[in-house]
């Protein structure tokens, strides 16, 4: 079974593939520009880099209202596990985290990714997971609740 993807054929990976619990995480191969900016918040940058996210959504969504946006901020010392299925895929933009920052996936055990500052990410939260911080700093991300539509537009940038 496929936990992370990092390489990917985007004719490969079907609206099956998405609706199944074969995967946990999917790196897009785009790259997202620094959002550390002196001039604006991090927010407002990390939308301002990602192209206008909403205009993307409203024309790629089937349903744009069934996607929504939020910022997760992840104190040092977070532990939030075993968090039931959400009924959707989630686009992760990490905008600051740290070498101890994760998210999780329950099985026989735990299993662990760290997402990096720079990439985009897709995380099946269709399963049980869950959220660490274990390190000393912050972990942010600016999160997207993603139909299969917008998923499949994202994995061909």
């Amino acid at each position: 079974m496929l936990r992370y993807i990092k390489d990917y054929n985007v004719e490969d990976i079907t609206t099956g593939f998405l609706d199944s619990d074969g995967w946990d995480v999917i790196e897009l191969q785009l790259q997202i520009p620094s959002p550390l900016s002196r001039n604006y918040s991090i927010v407002n940058n990390v939308v301002h880099d990602l192209n206008a996210p909403i205009n993307i959504i409203n024309r790629f969504s089937k349903n744009p209202k069934s996607v929504t946006m939020q910022f997760e901020d992840h104190s040092p010392g977070t532990v939030l596990s075993r968090l039931e299925p959400i009924g959707s895929k989630t686009v992760h933009v990490p905008i600051q985290t740290n070498d101890y920052a994760y998210i999780v996936f329950d099985y026989e055990g735990w299993y662990r990714y760290n997402l990096e500052v720079g990439k985009a990410y897709i995380v099946n939260t269709n399963k049980i997971f869950g959220y660490e911080n274990f390190g000393k700093n912050v972990r942010q991300h600016l999160t997207l609740r993603a139909d299969n539509d917008l998923i499949l537009y994202l994995l061909k940038l």
